[in-house]
């Protein structure tokens, strides 16, 4: 399957840049985000769902008019998750977003 839009295009891009080839159920995302489609995904641990999700939910907002103010809320049930997450959130960004934002918000007390 091709992603047609330029912000597909970057995200094809930025998996060969680092040698990757993207499974075909990330692809299948890619394509049923860029239709402006929601869903739930599920895959074995490692297997790529946050890129999944994540690079699409990004080449989609920009494929969108400029708002401001939040654009998507990312929820994990552990703090130590929250933390991993925002490293694998933050990495893409650099390069397809920079003009993006991410942070972290917890609940937890301890």
């Amino acid at each position: 399957m091709s992603i047609i839009s330029n912000q597909w295009h970057h995200v094809e891009q930025w998996f060969a840049r680092r040698d990757w080839q993207p499974f075909e159920f990330q692809k299948d995302v890619w394509h049923a985000m860029s239709q402006g489609s929601s869903g739930l995904l599920h895959a074995p641990t490692g297997m790529g769902k946050t890129l999944a999700v994540w690079l699409g939910a990004l080449a989609r907002i920009q494929e969108l008019p400029a708002t401001s103010g939040l654009q998507i809320i990312w929820l994990t049930p552990l703090r130590a998750l929250a933390v991993d997450t925002l490293k694998a959130l933050k990495e893409p960004l650099e390069e397809l977003a920079p003009h993006l934002m991410v942070q972290i918000r917890t609940g937890d007390t301890s």
